[in-house]
């Protein structure tokens, strides 16, 4: 098993028995905030990657960036907050079959959420951004899907 700080945030997740805790808010049954911090620990054997929940040390990340914890969940919440505006707009492109507005989202929410240290919400909206500006928008529903299941799991985190 890995050391907590062994591995980025986003891909740290633990297969074992349930442990101590209590539930984490709008999370499955297997997850837990471990007591004492505002880690989500989940734990499942085998569970498809669509419905992995990740364990977030925001301690760490705020560390990353010279803040202590308390100012990098205030940053955290207002990147919540303000994904929806970029989520929308995605919609918009769709909509209109606007490439370029679509990657112009994309790359907002890319660069946001990279800044934090929130890697896979960062990898799908850069992997978003290239397939928009190369005028492909095949599977833009699907990725507004996951890009707003993966700000929801981590606004349950905060």
């Amino acid at each position: 098993m890995e050391s907590p700080g062994s591995a980025g945030p986003f891909e740290r997740l633990r297969h074992m028995v349930p442990g101590p805790g209590k539930k984490a808010p709008g999370q499955p049954a297997h997850c837990r905030i471990d007591p004492g911090s505002r880690t989500s620990i989940c734990y499942g054997i085998g569970l498809p990657s669509e419905q992995r929940i990740v364990i977030m040390d925001f301690k760490k990340l705020g560390e990353d960036l010279g803040l202590d914890e308390d100012e990098f969940i205030e940053l955290a919440e207002l990147f919540v907050e303000t994904a929806p505006q970029d989520l929308q707009r995605l919609t918009e492109a769709g909509e209109t079959n606007s490439p370029s507005l679509a990657a112009e989202a994309a790359h907002s929410l890319k660069g946001s959420s990279g800044n934090l240290g929130f890697a896979e919400i960062s990898e799908i909206a850069g992997h978003a951004e290239k397939s928009y500006r190369n005028g492909e928008m095949d599977g833009l529903e699907e990725t507004v899907l996951l890009l707003r299941r993966k700000i929801d799991e981590l606004a349950g985190l905060l």
